[in-house]
Formats: C-alpha cells, structure tokens, sequence
C-alpha cells in the first residue's frame, strides 16, 4: 500500500508515495497542509454563530470561508509563486487565462451545513495543468480525514498517519439496487423528483458536493 507523504518536513519525492509518478508529491504535501490548516480554522468558528453575509445568487458567506480562503490563497501563494489560484471566494482576475498551473480552490463547501451546525462541510482544492486535472484532493475537518485523487494513479483516504486505497465497488446489478448521495433539501424539485422515479434501493443524504464525492470514493454509495 503506498505510503502517505508526511505533513510537514521531507518535501522530496520518493517512490511509492501518492503523486510520484504524476510529479506532484510537493504539491499533495502544501495542499494536504493547508487544507488541515483551513480545517482547524473552520472548527474553531463551527458551532458559535457569527455574521451570515450573501453574495450573489443569495449565496451565503461567513468569517470561517474568508479565513479559511485567505489562509489557502497564501500559502499556496508562498509555495508556488507562479501558479494562478481561482477560489469560491476571491474574484477571478483571469490570470489562470495566461498560466500552465491553475489551482481551484473552495475553502468551504458546505457553507449552509455550516451554518445550520451540521458536520456535512469541506475543504477543496484541485489542480489544472495544461488544461488537464492533475490532482484533487478533499477534507472534511469534522472527521479528521483526507480523500486525494490523481490522475492515472488512483485514490486514496489518509486518517491518522496512514493511507488505504480506495477501489470503487462494482456497479449494482440495476439502479433499483443502487445506493444514491443526494442533499438534504431537494425534495420536491427536479433531481428530487428524478431520484423518487429512480426508486433507488437507499439513499444517503448529506450536505456537501466533497462529502457526497467521498460517499462515492469509499464506496457508501454508487452514484451522486
């Protein structure tokens, strides 16, 4: 089982490590840091109210996303001067039109669980080579655990200082046998209403786009 790169320290790759072979080892190593450090600064904001502001499309936002986007911004920043960053929370100056390496970043996905005290948020950040994804990598602070998938090596859940390699399940022999992650407040609309005329055998529901994509990875449910 590939062996993941510690938090802090070595920086050079060696084989075995998730990212070797994509060539992007150092920035698994930045990237897991700083979503750990984003985390720490969202729970400490969690569960104590505080000011909701909205943005356009009557999208809320809070301190915790600001902080936790600042700190990203700046240390990826700091680690790869010449990168271009496009995040959830800061305005896209189009600079990614003119660089090879382009980040994306969301500092907190999740924000209306967020706000609602449920556990059911993320830290995202993902990066674009030539157009192409090259990683993306999801933590979810409430349960201290890291979900990174590369391109043309696979994915993998890191919890507590060891790695285990996620394997997709087999399909279901019909979607009237598949279990389905949807959100918590669709019921009534359209995707509600499709999944209803699925008739799927379970669904799981949970806030987050990164959470139900880990539900998928793990393989706790078949499709999102």
């Amino acid at each position: 089982m590939p062996t993941a790169p510690a938090a802090t320290g070595r920086i050079r790759p060696e084989a075995g490590d998730p990212g070797y072979t994509a060539g992007v080892t150092r920035e698994l190593e930045v990237t897991r840091r700083l979503a750990r450090e984003a985390g720490r600064l969202i729970l400490d904001r969690f569960r104590r109210g505080g000011d909701v502001e909205y943005k356009e499309g009557r999208e809320p936002v809070t301190e915790a996303d600001r902080l936790a986007d600042a700190a990203i911004r700046r240390g990826l920043t700091e680690a790869f001067p010449d990168d271009a960053i496009v995040s959830e929370e800061f305005p896209d100056d189009l600079a990614r039109l003119e660089q090879r390496r382009v980040w994306f970043v969301d500092p907190l996905d999740g924000t209306k669980q967020f706000i609602r005290d449920l556990p059911e948020f993320a830290v995202m950040i993902g990066l674009a080579i030539d157009g192409e994804p090259r990683f993306g990598l999801i933590h979810l602070p409430c349960e201290s655990k890291t979900c990174i998938a590369i391109a043309g090596e696979g994915a993998w859940e890191l919890a507590d200082g060891h790695s285990r390699r996620l394997v997709l399940r087999s399909p279901p022999a019909s979607v009237h046998a598949a279990t389905f992650a949807m959100s918590r407040r669709l019921d009534g609309t359209r995707t509600g209403r499709a999944i209803e005329r699925l008739a799927p055998a379970r669904v799981v529901r949970s806030g987050s786009v990164g959470r139900k994509a880990v539900l998928v990875a793990r393989g706790d449910a078949d499709a999102y």
